[in-house]
């Protein structure tokens, strides 16, 4: 049984403690043979007290969220709820003032869902109490009016617990070992925030099956490069007789829905000194545990350990000197903040340290290094075309273009998009293509994940974004209401996909294949003389194309504000479309689909938009500074939809389906607010 102690603190340090025993293997013999050595950081703006027991929660955009914890010294020790934002951009604190907070607490856990949210589950109240199951949300979109908010759930919990690990692996929260105040424990539980009503589910294993045994104050991480992409990685520990452990586990689930345990291979070396109340991070697909003690001597400092997922080997580097702190990392950099240091351990730290992993010879091979020189040449290349991208933008609009020259003999390449099997492709078609065929633009949607900025024909994402395209819990109508109206230019452009940003981002996020204002050249060598070759449509075309018009200027609303979505579109009241109207709709856009081709044949310049989910503002926000599929003779139609008032007011919304094809990839509906209106407007696009 873990005790806690006397002050109701879980595994409190105490120099005086008698150690349980543990045979350990050793660190490599000397300092000298450290690779590197972590440095410590200036901090400014509201540095939070010296704790431990906290969460630091990387939230994106370089922010990172620390809360709760326990503050004081060993005289006498209060948890605390608070909640600190760190800008890693300019090594400044900020105290955040939330309504609503959850009741104070330490030895818990907390995980990023989607950027600038995150969720804090369990831990320990003080007086040898444990905090109550609710899970908390908390939104940073929606500053300055923030607040925690419990999420509503059905069904059992994993009950009350501290010491305990919680990650995000898109779609699931997974909560995994600790100690429910008698003995510590090794199920998991995990909740598809993608799925409502929100429950959480016991994984149930085959009888047979490998698993780690109990255990408390382990470390867990998502991988999410190399042989063990997509696994929860444990690390250490404590287990039932009180004893440190070093084993390393990965969970996985499978396609059919299956869940397993897989220890993690190791080569014949030494390997890491048990330990727990450590950290632990993932640098590409190479694994880092960070700090944390061991039985035997709680002022030994213990070396950072790395597990190459792909060589399974393990090398040590530079200790940090911590435990019972909490670690984040940046590209290559691994920040570590608070906790207690082995030589004062009667007294937290408010200390944050940073490890610089490319400085340290030999921790990347030679073709690691190689990827990492050609990112930072992409980087500079990518700076450069936001930077012209954002003073196309703020520039007034230039003179039109001369007609483009009429198509050589030769054909561009054609991506081929396979449709899958479970939904249609609904792609938007610009103007025919140089094959001898003439064909009205039309539309597709293929329900894959993954999004993408307007790129090149044939280019693919080249990486996930590192929170993966996380899935947001659904919110509420009341407290997704915002105040303020969203400025037009706080979209920025990932490495993979469009996101729209309630804040003021800077627009140094890259665009990984081509940047806006390239794109607009590109779609200049589209033949717009082809157009005039259309064949007049029939009786039956006009009535659907009227139709679809119909539908369109109802919900093709560029220039709509956050205040019209909500009065116009309110989910409390009826839809503004008939049932005969979207019955007829679909049973359209089914005719067109069951006679596209099984092969989409598409060509450059190419718009993608992918996982839209039913967040319609966002949607119209993106056609906004991107045009949108309509024709460019049109767009004055769609311009003066909405009779708000904007801040980008002189912009106006632009077509070009003219010069360019667009492709809506799935998801459509279920987490926003609109996903009626989401799916009837690219139904009536199609």
């Amino acid at each position: 049984m873990n005790q806690l102690h006397e002050n109701g603190l879980p595994g409190l340090p105490s120099a005086s403690a008698a150690p349980v025993g543990s045979s350990s293997a050793g660190n490599p013999a000397g300092k000298s043979e450290f690779l590197g050595v972590p440095k410590s950081i200036q901090q400014t703006g509201d540095v939070p007290p010296p704790r431990f027991g906290h969460t630091c929660t990387c939230v994106g955009n370089h922010k990172v969220v620390v809360f709760g914890g326990a503050v004081g010294s060993a005289g006498g020790y209060s948890i605390t709820n608070e909640s600190y934002l760190f800008d890693i951009t300019g090594c400044r604190w900020h105290h955040l003032f939330a309504e609503n907070p959850p009741p104070p607490r330490a030895a818990h856990a907390a995980c990023c869902v989607d950027t600038l949210q995150l969720v804090v589950f369990g831990g320990a109240t003080g007086g040898g109490s444990l905090s109550a199951e609710e899970l908390y949300l908390l939104d940073l979109r929606k500053d300055p009016e923030l607040q925690w908010m419990p999420v509503p759930l059905q069904g059992i919990t994993p009950g009350r617990r501290y010491g305990h690990s919680m990650v995000y692996n898109k779609p699931n929260i997974i909560v995994f070992g600790g100690n429910d105040g008698e003995r510590p424990l090794a199920d998991v539980w995990f909740m598809d925030v993608e799925k409502s009503p929100f429950r959480w589910e016991e994984v149930v294993f085959e009888a047979q099956a490998r698993r780690p045994p109990p255990r408390v104050y382990h470390a867990t991480e998502v991988c999410r490069e190399g042989p063990a992409s997509g696994m929860m990685v444990v690390f250490g520990g404590r287990s039932t007789s009180s004893r440190s452990l070093n084993d390393t586990w990965g969970l996985r689930q499978h396609r059919d829905g299956r869940w397993d345990w897989i220890a993690a291979p190791s080569k014949k070396q030494q390997a890491p000194e048990p330990r727990f109340q450590h950290s632990m991070v993932f640098i590409g697909s190479k694994m880092l545990v960070v700090g944390g003690r061991t039985d035997n001597d709680s002022t030994k400092p213990l070396s950072t350990a790395v597990y190459d997922t792909e060589t399974v080997e393990w090398r040590f580097i530079a200790s940090v000197g911590r435990f019972r702190h909490s670690s984040w990392t940046l590209r290559s950099s691994i920040y570590t903040f608070g906790g207690f240091s082995h030589i004062t351990q009667q007294h937290p730290t408010a200390d944050l340290t940073l490890l610089d992993c490319c400085l340290i010879p030999n921790f990347y091979n030679e073709r690691e290094r190689e990827d990492l020189r050609r990112k930072q040449a992409l980087q500079q290349e990518q700076q450069m075309a936001v930077a012209s991208a954002v003073s196309a933008i703020q520039a007034p609009p230039a003179p039109a273009a001369p007609p483009a020259a009429p198509a050589s003999a030769s054909s561009p390449p054609s991506s081929a998009l396979p449709a899958p099997s479970s939904a249609a492709l609904l792609a938007v078609r610009g103007l025919p293509g140089q094959n001898g065929r003439d064909e009205k633009p039309r539309t597709s949607l293929p329900q894959t994940q993954g999004a993408s900025p307007p790129t090149q024909q044939g280019q693919m994402p080249a990486q996930q974004s590192s929170q993966g395209g996380s899935a947001p819990l659904r919110p509420s109508w009341t407290f997704a209401q915002r105040s303020q109206t969203r400025q037009l230019a706080d979209i920025k452009l990932a490495s993979h996909v469009s996101v729209v940003h309630e804040t003021g981002e800077d627009f140094s996020s890259l665009v990984r294949r081509i940047s806006i204002d390239r794109l607009e050249e590109e779609g200049k060598k589209i033949n717009k003389e082809a157009s005039l070759q259309e064949p007049l449509p029939t009786a039956s075309e006009s009535k659907r194309d009227m139709f679809a018009d119909r539908i369109l200027k109802l919900l093709l609303r560029p220039l709509i504000t956050q205040q019209e979505v909500y009065a116009t579109f309110n989910t409390d009241a009826p839809f503004a479309i008939s049932w005969n109207d979207v019955t007829y709709l679909c049973d359209v856009v089914l005719d067109i689909v069951k006679n596209d081709d099984m092969v989409l044949h598409l060509r450059a310049p190419i718009k993608v938009y992918g996982d839209i989910h039913g967040q319609y503002y966002d949607l119209m926000r993106l056609f906004h500074l991107y045009k949108m599929p309509v024709e460019e003779e049109r767009s004055d139609e769609f311009a003066g939809t909405s009779g708000g008032q904007h801040g980008a007011a002189t912009t106006s919304a632009v077509g070009d389906i003219d010069t360019n094809d667009y492709l809506f990839l799935g998801d459509y509906v279920d987490r926003g607010l609109n996903s009626l209106e989401t799916i009837c407007l690219l139904f009536a696009l199609k």
